[in-house]
């Protein structure tokens, strides 16, 4: 096996993401509250979230931007508590930023940046996430060589197209490649198909084990070295 580059999840592969959206999801709210009091006394952060399930619903189209579909929510829902176009747009986007930053502020599972260091050293790491994670905002942003977000290309995973981004990413094929990542319809299966390696990341325990893996990044080279010898 010739393996040139990683293809890498993010949200339960490097962290824990549950605890990550929680935190900012705080952060974004309390900003909320502290600009507009009046409204948000009465508007809880869960009647936010209920507001933008039902605007998906209604508008399936933004389930491959998640950060377009968080602030058309907002700014709809300030529309119908009576604000102007023009203040509800810029405290949509506004809440937002303040979301975005809090959301990068990401604790990392134990040894899983020293995995990630060994990785850029023997091969090229692409980051690929459905999520609004943007590892170019962060500390490890320096161990990759680039990033696909379902976002930017408006497709999500499982489907192959935001595989094939990466790989024109790492200008590598199929069978030169590892994809890392914890679920196996969004991550392992849709690779596979492709003809992609695979080694998923069993840290979370959330799902169901699909050939080669770890449960600690500590035993990731090893892992590695062994598929490639």
């Amino acid at each position: 096996m010739n393996i040139k580059l990683i293809t890498l999840d993010l949200d339960d592969t490097l962290w824990p993401v549950t605890d990550v959206i929680a935190r900012a999801e705080v952060v974004y709210y309390n900003f909320l509250c502290r600009e507009e009091a009046q409204l948000f006394s009465t508007l809880s952060s869960d009647d936010l979230r209920d507001y933008r399930l039902q605007h998906l619903k209604k508008h399936p189209e933004l389930q491959h931007d998640i950060s377009l579909w968080r602030r058309d929510s907002l700014y709809c829902q300030l529309l119908e508590a009576g604000f102007s176009k023009q203040r509800a747009r810029t405290l949509s986007d506004q809440a937002f930023e303040v979301f975005l930053e809090a959301r990068q502020a990401v604790s990392l599972f134990p040894d899983a940046e020293a995995g990630l260091a060994w990785l850029a050293e023997h091969f090229s790491v692409v980051a690929l996430t459905n999520g609004n994670a943007d590892v170019t905002r962060m500390p490890i942003g320096r161990y990759f060589s680039g990033a696909v977000r379902a976002e930017e290309v408006k497709i999500s995973k499982p489907a192959p197209e935001i595989f094939r981004a990466a790989l024109d990413i790492g200008g590598a094929g199929p069978a030169q490649t590892l994809h890392i990542g914890d679920d196996p319809y969004h991550d392992i299966e849709p690779a596979r198909l492709l003809g992609m390696h695979t080694l998923q990341a069993r840290i979370t325990g959330k799902h169901q084990a699909v050939g080669p893996g770890f449960s600690h990044w500590h035993s990731v080279p090893d892992l590695i070295r062994e598929l490639t010898s």
